[in-house]
């Protein structure tokens, strides 16, 4: 039976089909009487109804592999959205039937049907304004042919569906998560199911930033924490669970927050030492120790300095070629010579300065490591001025100097020149050295007319 007239389903039509759907529920599952007169289909009431059965029909062609029936009922099926897209009921049903019709047509070997499909889909979800229900069928559709990707050997296209179903994810957008967690119900021992629900849990505690959002954070924490007892051997798994955890310690910055943190602490270092050769869990673990320094005292339960220092310095040695994990030892180093450095602590500071230095000439390409070096020289020749040790002062300023001469299109290590230069004359105006105001006031003069469009060197 054809429904369509003219690209449009007359009411009549619409009836018509909604009395066939109406026939049969009622002997599948029971329903109002024959002739029951108090049963009125309104023509908005019969759209939905249609399209519901429409999405009946699709898949009782797809399980008969009938695929030219298939695209007929889904042309019909079209042409109701057309007709009727105000209806919600109605542009879920045509999602649906898209959804069918994608799915079955790798079975047919039609793959660019399938990714005309999957493109027009896409499309039904931004115009509704990314409407969750249909979000659901989206998220299906695009799960299911990365798994199918991954069949054919097409790494690119899994990769640009995780990009898609990540920035899904990353914009918040309804029903996508709970999508994830119903199809890894289905899938729980597809590596691509626990990957997808991982980064989609991973996202939602990575977006409970305000100390309100605690409960939901937790929540999300627990779920990965049980998919990792599925199936931690994922990479990506282990990987959710470890930059949630690094997240969780971000976020909790209280004072009252510091069981929380001593605990996320030691399970991220738990997981990094049951997975040591996992490097992205390796250089989330090395962030956590450097942001535990502020944590640290020995008492309490919580790690001391030397403990952290020499857990990165570990961590450093198995994972050096990786950028996070270097900037995250030349991030405690730095913190060490300051913690030193307050405390007139000179040795101590050269022995680790030379640690830095060293990290920086091993890794000379490595800009972080390198302006790392550049902001503790300016912590120290700021200390040695304080303390009155003139000598030392002038001989980290001449290293200072250098390494921005060396490196001079870098802005910050300009800026942590220019910083140690006003400090330097502010102190020289306090204590009224007329000579030294001159040379340095010329040194900064002539930084802002080599770098006059450089706002950091200003003065």
């Amino acid at each position: 039976m054809r429904i369509v007239e003219n690209g449009e389903m007359t009411n009549g039509l619409k009836i018509v089909a909604a009395i066939t759907l109406a026939a049969l529920l009622t002997a599948t599952w029971g329903g109002p009487a024959r002739g029951d007169a108090s049963v009125e289909v309104t023509p908005a009431a019969a759209a939905e109804n249609a399209a519901f059965y429409l999405c009946y029909r699709i898949q009782d062609a797809v399980l008969q592999d009938d695929w030219q029936l298939r695209d007929a009922i889904l042309d019909n099926l079209r042409s109701l959205y057309i007709s009727d897209g105000d209806s919600a009921a109605v542009q879920e049903y045509f999602a649906q039937g898209l959804f069918l019709t994608l799915l079955s047509a790798r079975r047919e070997g039609n793959l660019l049907r399938r990714d005309a499909l999957l493109a027009e889909l896409r499309e039904l979800y931004i115009a509704h304004d990314y409407d969750g229900a249909i979000g659901r069928w989206l998220t299906k559709s695009l799960f299911y042919t990365r798994l199918a990707a991954g069949e054919e050997g097409n790494k690119p296209r899994r990769d640009a569906i995780l990009y898609e179903l990540d920035d899904m994810l990353a914009s918040g957008r309804e029903g996508v998560l709970d999508e994830l967690r119903a199809l890894h119900e289905i899938h729980s021992d597809d590596p691509d199911a626990c990957e997808l629900l991982a980064i989609g849990l991973a996202g939602s505690v990575g977006a409970a930033i305000w100390p309100e959002d605690t409960a939901a954070r937790d929540a999300g924490l627990d779920d990965l924490r049980k998919l990792y007892q599925q199936c931690g051997d994922v990479a990506s798994v282990r990987q959710g669970l470890a930059v949630s955890l690094f997240n969780s310690i971000v976020f909790s910055t209280s004072a009252a927050d510091l069981p929380r943190r001593i605990a996320v602490y030691r399970e991220l270092r738990s997981l990094y030492e049951a997975h040591s050769d996992d490097t992205a869990v390796a250089s989330l673990y090395a962030g956590v120790l450097v942001r535990m320094f502020s944590s640290s005292g020995e008492v309490g339960g919580r790690p001391g300095r030397r403990e952290l220092m020499a857990a990165t310095r570990s961590v450093y040695q198995a994972h050096g070629d990786d950028v996070g994990v270097r900037r995250s030892l030349a991030q405690a180093l730095g913190r060490e010579i300051q913690h030193a450095g307050v405390r007139g602590q000179d040795a101590r500071c050269d022995e680790l300065l030379d640690e830095l230095r060293g990290l920086s000439e091993r890794h000379d390409n490595d800009m972080n490591v390198r302006r790392l070096v550049a902001r503790a020289l300016g912590i120290e020749i700021e200390h040695a001025d304080v303390r009155g040790q003139d000598a030392r002062r002038d001989e980290l300023l001449d290293e200072l100097r250098g390494l921005s001469e060396r490196y001079d299109d870098d802005a910050v290590l300009r800026r942590y020149l220019a910083r140690a230069l006003k400090r330097l004359r502010d102190d020289a105006v306090a204590h009224r050295d007329t000579a030294r105001i001159e040379a340095l006031s010329d040194e900064l003069r002539s930084l802002e007319q080599t770098y006059g469009d450089d706002v950091i060197v200003r003065w």
